[in-house]
Formats: C-alpha cells, sequence, structure tokens
C-alpha cells in the first residue's frame, strides 16, 4: 500500500496597507452575501490568488496588470517560454 505524504509548503508573510488589503475585504463581503457560508474570508481569497496558479497564467496576468505593452504575439511568447 502506498503512503501519501504532506506536500511540502512555503510559509510567507505579506505586509499590506489597509488600503491595498481593503479591496480582499469588502470583496469578501461581497461573496458572503451571494455564497453563504461557502464564501472565503479575506485571507482565503489572498490565498486563493496566490495557490493552483500556472507560471505562464501568472506570468501574463502580471503583464496585463501592468499593461506591459508588447510588439506582438510572437515576442510575447518568446518571453513568456524561457
Amino acid at each position: 500500500m502506498k503512503t501519501h505524504s504532506k506536500p511540502k509548503t512555503v510559509s510567507i508573510t505579506l505586509n499590506l496597507t489597509v488600503r491595498d488589503y481593503a479591496p480582499f475585504v469588502e470583496s469578501a463581503a461581497i461573496l458572503q452575501r451571494t455564497m453563504k457560508g461557502k464564501a472565503p474570508d479575506a485571507a482565503g481569497l489572498c490565498l486563493f490568488l496566490l495557490t493552483k496558479r500556472d507560471a505562464k497564467g501568472l506570468a501574463e496576468d502580471f503583464l496585463d496588470t501592468v499593461d506591459w505593452t508588447l510588439i506582438d504575439d510572437r515576442s510575447r511568447n518568446a518571453r513568456l517560454n524561457r
């Protein structure tokens, strides 16, 4: 019988300003009204955004968020496939 070991974890501490954390608190309140008891709290939303991501998707999201202008899709793909 094969035993499953616990996945290795990394602990990180995030220091957010109240202004940066406020959208998570507000989003949690919105989700609470919609999802009731199944809604994540603000910390759960942060964890959700930090986990179960693939590298390419994370890089693309970052580039989109900072409005990084790329000349064409080929250069974007080349940049993300390095």
